[in-house]
């Protein structure tokens, strides 16, 4: 069951996200944001920066973007997963921002 924070749309969805989940998210927990491309590094860019929302873990298909995502973040706790798999381990939430094509 989703927090009703999360089923409210909200222009602002990164930050809104981020204070929902830093509510709903039990302790120890982590967000894991999968796609690092033209919208999804900033939103996951909003999530590492929210003060009070859990530890995330990006991947990205490209590391060297994951990487830079990382180093740009640093001041936050992101850490750069080797494979999606490893990403979403664990995770209280799991963000897919991928292409269709």
């Amino acid at each position: 069951m989703l927090p009703s924070c999360i089923k409210t749309s909200n222009r602002s969805c990164g930050a809104a996200a981020a204070r929902c989940m830093s509510t709903a998210a039990p302790a120890g927990g982590k967000i894991a944001f999968i796609g690092l491309g033209a919208m999804g590094y900033h939103m996951a860019g909003h999530l590492a920066t929210y003060g009070d929302a859990p530890p995330l873990t990006v991947w990205n298909r490209t590391r060297a973007v994951s990487d830079k995502h990382a180093a740009e973040f640093a001041s936050s706790e992101v850490t750069v997963a080797d494979t999606v798999r490893e990403a979403a381990a664990g995770a209280s939430f799991v963000f897919i921002c991928l292409p269709d094509s």
